[in-house]
């Protein structure tokens, strides 16, 4: 007999980079998301400053996360501003973690 697992038991993530100061579409059933700066700019996400490593595009940035617990879905908004003077490279990585609907 095939085990049934409980809805929401399985996740997969996704991964975006952003140049532009925007909000993030968030993918269904997130439970949370990864920022990490990896270029040249400071960068703030829902108001948190993210600085850039002294040496971009070797050596990442800040970095911050935002998490549930199991089998909660994340239901705000992923806000990214770049803080200008803009560098060269500005740049920030968001991985989301969502669950797959088992259906």
């Amino acid at each position: 007999m095939e085990e049934k697992l409980p809805p929401y038991r399985q996740y997969n993530t996704q991964t975006n980079r952003y140049n532009l100061s925007q909000e993030v579409p968030r993918v269904k059933n997130c439970n949370g998301f990864l920022a990490t700066n990896i270029g040249d700019t400071p960068v703030t996400v829902n108001k948190k400053i993210l600085f850039p490593s002294t040496t971009p595009l070797t050596v990442q940035g800040d970095a911050i996360s935002f998490g549930g617990n199991e089998g909660e879905i994340y239901v705000g908004t992923i806000d990214i501003a770049f803080l200008v003077p803009l560098g060269a490279t500005p740049l920030i990585e968001i991985i989301q973690k969502y669950y797959i609907d088992k259906e």
